[in-house]
């Protein structure tokens, strides 16, 4: 929902972040900014964070300032997770996918799973169906990650159109 205000609703997220000590993921001034891993160092453990986009329900628009979005392009995640793993022990990928009101993970969203942790995510927590989705462990050339399809919502005007069972 980056862009649901447009680059320039965007880019004041992104500089009301900042200003508030915040580092944004999946987002910035340019797409190597936007794909920029976050790292963060405690107790001796550095988790690098990498955020992403599926799909968008809106374009960046005309007004500026510019913003641009890490939208999925295998080549550039690929480059960006290779550089995550280099800065860090753990590769936390968040990512915006799936459909609405969906239950279910679809077969694209397994596959895009299977590609982030071959490509060095070792957790994977997604969102964007507005609903809980399974988690489940994959097989990770470091030895198991871990993918949360779908965390819901934690916060929701959609309270009063939603029934369970019914999917959008």
């Amino acid at each position: 929902h980056a862009w649901d205000q447009g680059a320039r609703g965007a880019a004041l997220t992104r500089d009301a972040l900042r200003r508030a000590g915040v580092q944004a993921i999946g987002a910035g001034e340019t797409i190597d900014d936007a794909l920029a891993p976050v790292v963060l160092a405690r107790h001796g453990v550095r988790v690098a964070f990498v955020g992403v986009t599926h799909r968008v329900n809106a374009g960046p628009g005309h007004a500026e300032p510019r913003a641009m979005i890490a939208t999925w392009d295998e080549d550039r995640i690929a480059s960006a997770l290779a550089r995550a793993r280099a800065e860090a022990d753990v590769v936390v990928v968040s990512i915006h996918w799936s459909h609405d009101f969906r239950t279910e993970p679809r077969s694209e969203e397994r596959e895009h799973a299977r590609f982030l942790v071959a490509h060095g995510a070792d957790v994977i927590l997604a969102h964007g169906p507005h609903v809980l989705h399974p988690i489940e462990r994959l097989p990770s050339p470091r030895g198991e990650a871990l993918c949360a399809y779908s965390l819901g919502n934690l916060v929701s005007n959609q309270g009063f159109t939603y029934r369970t069972g019914h999917e959008g």
